[in-house]
């Protein structure tokens, strides 16, 4: 049935009964449930004694670890000189390895 043969009431009614389809079709029910299960163990399977000692812990992210720092200093012409002359084994780190370990046995440190 086309739309021009129909009469304008007709139209009416059926642009008015597609309107309220769509309508139906978006009031789609949701049934919730205002009844909550308040038993801890039930729901998580967690003793109320362990749930409050994990409410009391510090929840956050780990620690992150201590990242070295870098410094510059000057050295004495004599001790550049020896200083970049020294490869240690040739891998990447040995200039600030050597560094760490001799401060730290002028300031007394242990790993």
């Amino acid at each position: 049935m086309s739309l021009s043969k129909l009469g304008k009431t007709e139209e009416e009614d059926l642009f008015e009964e597609v309107s309220t389809s769509k309508k139906r079709d978006k009031k789609k029910e949701t049934n919730v449930s205002t009844e909550a299960n308040t038993d801890v163990s039930t729901n998580t399977g967690i003793d109320e004694t362990d749930l409050a000692a994990l409410f009391k812990a510090k929840i956050g992210p780990p620690p992150k670890p201590e990242k070295k720092q870098q410094i510059s200093a000057y050295l004495e012409p004599k001790v550049h000189k020896a200083f970049t002359k020294y490869k240690g084994n040739g891998e990447k780190g040995q200039k600030s390895e050597l560094v760490n370990n001799l401060l730290k046995i002028y300031f007394g440190i242990e790993d």
